[in-house]
């Protein structure tokens, strides 16, 4: 919302003595230093923030460069880093003068790489005046001294052969914590000042057009100025009562001198009722408070922009964006505030929060969070730290069995059932599929037993479509600060898929018989044509010799052979009469789905 300059209700303050052309030459040439001193300031200002900016970048992105680079000289050339006299080896290959080795991972990180022993240029990619690989050349001494003697990282800008480059500089060190040497990426600063100019440039032509735009619309105003100053009050009135944002006149106590009709609308409180009123009595609380007192702001001619919370006559709450500002009302100073209902934006911005760090099916955090609240919680204070791996059993044979509105109905109950297990601070996420992980920060092994029975107690006690939850579970404790967490999550994902592979055989026989109830349940007669071909089956079999596990196998392939008709709709599999082309082609699909 724009600022509020002035306001001529109920009376009009008209100038006198002026004749139209100068005020039409005052307001363009007022208007024009206004713009051209506006956009030196922001060309002033975007050249220093873009240039930061810029550098920043640049650095990041060098850093993230460097790091990659080293990474892949370790993955391409493994072994550690040995001196042998003027000899520098990584693993078995020598990096003296080895243009190869820099250049293949100057490919990878698109800068120049060197590679020194000590403060000494082994290998490189930057070549002198002859084209010749800069080898057998000293660091600077701010490099040696950062580097080598301090065994930090250098970032920043360097000359090299006197040119200027943006640099990363990191230590070399053997596997026994002996410095050898630096290694080294880096580009012209050419190439980021070459960016900074295209910016800048791009951002002087729009000036200069905003500019331009700016003089013919201060002369289309400035030639209907006069015209807008000898509109009648009544004129005024109206657009103050027909405006669609609630709009107040109060007093420094904040009693309430005028409303307009949104005002009333929109609070469901009559003018007479908000003209008894304070302004006070309608803000429940606000939201976004100055560090300094608002009336001295006000008092300074400052607009102030609040985001406060008002309450309506029927106790609804509305989010509201006030905007208020000193004026001259009827010969007194009065506060205008304009109200703009932004409740419906506040809530899709918390939903836009909310999806960003929840899942959308289960309502449990999901793995953007987990890994942010892994990072956060990974410190000295919240040892020991414990992680549940959890995953749900049989989810793909029960989406298939009964379709995915049954499987999401499953992952549901199971987010419900953990979330009633857990302790309030514990942190529960859906890493995605049947995935689910617990963080219990403050809590070993005994905690995480615990929490895991309590878990099976409650999936017991549940079911979906009369099949019983099942989750596998596993888990690992962090004991000590030096301890990676990763591994520690790690370790917990493979005790979980341990137990899944010992559950597993038990827990799809059990699930199998369980569809196998369902589709009798839906249609017993299924149950009779089951038996039968089982019968027939183990009679068969025995007739041919077939005998022990394999005529047991045989018994109950002929007792499961119809499973896949779980996913016929109920009402095709115990329809009477017969059936449509569509009917049979449901039907049809049972062999595949049974498979």
């Amino acid at each position: 919302m724009g600022k509020i300059n002035s306001i001529a209700i109920p009376h009009l303050n008209l100038i006198k003595g002026v004749s139209s052309m100068n005020i039409n030459k005052k307001l363009i040439g007022s208007f024009s230093i206004l713009l051209i001193f506006f956009s030196i300031c922001i060309f002033i200002f975007a050249f220093a923030g873009i240039s930061y900016m810029v550098e920043k970048t640049f650095s990041s992105y060098l850093e993230a460069k460097g790091e990659l680079g080293y990474l892949s000289l370790d993955k391409n050339y493994p072994g550690d880093w040995e001196k042998a006299g003027n000899r520098f080896y990584k693993g078995d290959t020598l990096v003296n003068a080895n243009r190869k080795m820099v250049e293949d991972i100057s490919k990878v990180t698109q800068t120049h790489v060197t590679i020194f022993s000590y403060d000494t240029r082994m290998a490189t990619t930057i070549l002198d005046d002859n084209g010749n690989p800069l080898i057998d050349s000293r660091a600077s001494e701010e490099v040696i001294e950062q580097v080598l003697k301090q065994g930090h990282v250098f970032s920043g800008e360097t000359k090299i052969m006197g040119k200027d480059y943006i640099t990363y500089y990191r230590p070399i060190t053997n596997h026994s914590g002996k410095l050898m040497g630096m290694w080294f990426v880096g580009i012209p600063k050419s190439i980021m000042q070459n960016d900074i100019n295209y910016i800048m440039t791009v951002i002087v032509g729009i000036l200069f057009f905003m500019l331009f735009c700016g003089i013919v619309v201060a002369h289309l105003l400035g030639t209907n100025f006069l015209k807008t100053l000898t509109n009648s009050e009544e004129k005024h009135r109206a657009v103050f009562d027909n405006a669609a944002d609630p709009i107040f006149v109060c007093d420094l106590k904040m009693q309430i001198l005028a409303a307009n009709s949104a005002a009333s609308e929109i609070f469901g409180y009559s003018n007479e009722e908000l003209l008894k009123s304070k302004m006070d009595s309608l803000v429940k609380s606000i939201e976004s408070t100055p560090e300094e007192d608002y009336m001295a702001m006000l008092r300074r001619g400052e607009n102030l922009i609040l985001g406060i919370m008002q309450t309506c006559k029927n106790g609804e709450l509305l989010y509201s964006e006030m905007n208020a500002k000193i004026i001259n009302w009827d010969g007194q100073e009065a506060i205008l505030c304009i109200c703009r209902d932004v409740t419906e934006r506040r809530k899709a911005e918390e939903s836009i929060i909310y999806l960003s760090y929840h899942d959308e099916l289960t309502g449990l955090y999901n793995r953007r969070f987990y890994e942010e609240e892994l990072k956060r919680i990974d410190t000295k204070r919240n040892l020991p730290i414990t992680i549940i791996m959890g995953d749900a059993n049989e989810l793909k044979l029960i989406n298939d069995s009964f379709g995915h509105a049954v499987g999401d109905e499953l992952l549901r109950k199971i987010a419900n059932i953990l979330k009633s297990a857990c302790r309030s601070d514990d942190i529960i996420a859906r890493l995605g599929g049947d995935e689910f992980v617990i963080l219990l920060p403050n809590a070993g092994p005994v905690e995480a037993d615990q929490i895991i029975r309590r878990i099976q107690s409650l999936a017991t006690a549940e079911k979906v479509e009369d099949l019983e939850l099942s989750i596998s579970f596993g888990y690992e404790t962090k004991w000590l600060e030096e301890e990676n967490i990763d591994e520690v999550f790690n370790k917990a994902e493979k005790y979980m898929y341990q137990k899944k592979l010992i559950e597993r055989p038990r827990i799809r026989n059990k699930t199998i018989h369980s569809i196998i109830d369902v589709l009798y349940k839906r249609c017993p007669r299924e149950k009779i044509h089951s038996g039968n071909v089982s019968a027939y089956c183990e009679i068969l079999g025995a007739a041919i010799g077939v005998s022990g596990t394999a005529l047991a196998e045989l018994k109950a392939a002929g007792s499961l052979h119809d499973i896949g008709k779980i996913a016929v709709p109920e009402a095709i599999l115990n329809k009477p009469v017969s059936l449509t082309e569509e009917e049979w082609l449901d039907i049809k699909r049972h062999p595949e789905i049974a498979y």
